[in-house]
C-alpha cells in the first residue's frame, strides 16, 4: 500500500470516527484501534511522522505516564490494571490526529465537523424521541447513558456556535438556528443540570459577541419549553437551588476528605473507587463508583503526580488557543475553528467540576479529536510566523 492511500484511509477514519463515536462505543473502539494500527505502520515501514511544534503534547505525555505509573503502585492492581487496554489504549488518538489531521484541507475541515455536527443532530433526535414517547424518563443514545449524551451534544453545541455562523460551514442561518435548536433541546431532555448552565453560560457569551438576534430566538425557545413541560420546569428549580439538590456528591466530597492525605502523591490506583470509599453506607445510589468530578477523581486515584499534568494540560489549552484566536493575521474561518475548540473544551472542563469527561470512553475520545485539531490548528500558524 502506498504511502498516500494509508494516509487517506486514516483521514477516512477520523471522520468515521467522529460520526460513530455517539451511536456505538464498540464500532469507534474499534475504529480507534484500526486507526492505531495503520498508523503504527505508516511510522513504521514509511518512517513518515510529524509531531513537531505541538506544545500540548508535553502535558498529555506527562498525564498518561502519570496514569499508567499509578496503576503499578495501586492499592488494588487487579482492579487498576484493566485501564491500560480500556484507557490508556486509546490515549494514541491525539498523536494520530496531530500527525495525519490536513488542517489545510478546507474541505476536509467542513466534511469532519458536518459529519459531527450531523451524528448530534441524529442523537439528540433519538433521545427526545425516546422520553417524549415514554421509552426513557431522561434522553440517551444507542450506546451511552444520558450523562455522557449531555456531555457530547453540550461540546457539539458549543463547537457549532461559531463554526455554524461561518457561512463556509453552514450557508444558511436558518438552518444553523434550527439544527441548534433541536440539539439544545436533546441537551434539555438529557436532564443534566450542570449540561444546562454550561452551555447557557456559553450561549449568552456568544451572543454578546455575534448573532444576538438568533441567539436570543433560541433563548426564548428553550425558555418557552422549560416554562410548558413540567418536568423541565422542577429540574430547572434544582438547577437554581444546586446546593440543596447536589445528588450525593456532598457525601463524595466528604468521603474525600476523610482519604485525601493517605496517598497524596500517586493515589489510591485507577477504578479503586468502590473498595476504598468510606461513606457507601450514607450513598441513596448504590450504584456509584466514582467521584463525579475529573479534579478529584485524578487526584484520588493518581495523585499530585496525576493532577499536576491534567492541569497543566488544561491550562495550555486556553493559552494556546487563546494567543491563536487574538492573532491578527489568522484568518476567519480559523479563527472561528479555534473559538469552536476554546468553547468546547471550556464545556470539558466546567463539567470536570461535578463530572466526568477525561476518564469516559467517548467524552474522551471527543476531547482527544478536538485537542489534536488544536494543536495543528497551532502549528499551522506557528510555521507561518
Amino acid at each position: 500500500m502506498k504511502i498516500e492511500k494509508l494516509e487517506q484511509i486514516l483521514k477516512a477514519g477520523i471522520v468515521a470516527l467522529a460520526g460513530s463515536l455517539i451511536f456505538s462505543i464498540f464500532i469507534a473502539q474499534a475504529i480507534a484501534v484500526l486507526l492505531l494500527v495503520l498508523w503504527l505502520i505508516k511510522v513504521i515501514v514509511y518512517k513518515k511522522i510529524n509531531l513537531k511544534n505541538n506544545p500540548l503534547q508535553y502535558p498529555f505525555v506527562a498525564f498518561v505516564i502519570a496514569r499508567i505509573v499509578s496503576v503499578f503502585l495501586s492499592t488494588d492492581f487487579s482492579q487498576s490494571v484493566q485501564i491500560l487496554n480500556k484507557e490508556i489504549f486509546f490515549y494514541s488518538l491525539f498523536f494520530i490526529v496531530v500527525d495525519v489531521f490536513p488542517i489545510d484541507d478546507r474541505e476536509y475541515l467542513k466534511r469532519f465537523f458536518i459529519v459531527l455536527i450531523s451524528a448530534a443532530l441524529i442523537a439528540s433526535l433519538y433521545g427526545i424521541g425516546k422520553v417524549v414517547f415514554g421509552f426513557s424518563n431522561r434522553a440517551s443514545s444507542t450506546t451511552s447513558g444520558y450523562g455522557t449524551l449531555g456531555m457530547f451534544l453540550t461540546a457539539v453545541c458549543a463547537l457549532l456556535l461559531p463554526l455554524g455562523s461561518n457561512k463556509y460551514f453552514l450557508p444558511s442561518k436558518i438552518i444553523w438556528v434550527l439544527i441548534l435548536t433541536v440539539i439544545i433541546t436533546g441537551i434539555l431532555f438529557t436532564f443534566n443540570r450542570i449540561h444546562w448552565g454550561i452551555i447557557g453560560l456559553i450561549i449568552l457569551a456568544f451572543g454578546l459577541m455575534r448573532e444576538r438576534k438568533a441567539i436570543l430566538v433560541i433563548i426564548l425557545f428553550a425558555a418557552v419549553l422549560i416554562a410548558a413541560v413540567p418536568f423541565l420546569r422542577e429540574r430547572f428549580y434544582q438547577l437554581i437551588f444546586f446546593t440543596n439538590n447536589l445528588s450525593d456528591r456532598d457525601i463524595i466530597w466528604q468521603g474525600a476528605g476523610l482519604l485525601y492525605k493517605e496517598h497524596p502523591l500517586f493515589g489510591f490506583g485507577p477504578k479503586t473507587f468502590t473498595q476504598i470509599f468510606p461513606l457507601f453506607e450514607n450513598i441513596s445510589d448504590k450504584g456509584t463508583s466514582s467521584w463525579h468530578c475529573d479534579y478529584l477523581q485524578i487526584y484520588m486515584e493518581s495523585g499530585i503526580v496525576g493532577l499536576i499534568p491534567y492541569l497543566w494540560l488544561a491550562v495550555s489549552v486556553f493559552y494556546f488557543g487563546i494567543r491563536l484566536l487574538l492573532n491578527k493575521t489568522i484568518d476567519i474561518l480559523y479563527r472561528d475553528l479555534t473559538l469552536a475548540i476554546i468553547l468546547a473544551m471550556a464545556c470539558f472542563y466546567l463539567t470536570a467540576v461535578v463530572g466526568i469527561f477525561i476518564l469516559d470512553p467517548i467524552s474522551s475520545l471527543l476531547y482527544q479529536l478536538l485537542l489534536g485539531i488544536l494543536a495543528v490548528n497551532y502549528r499551522r500558524f506557528i510555521l507561518k510566523q
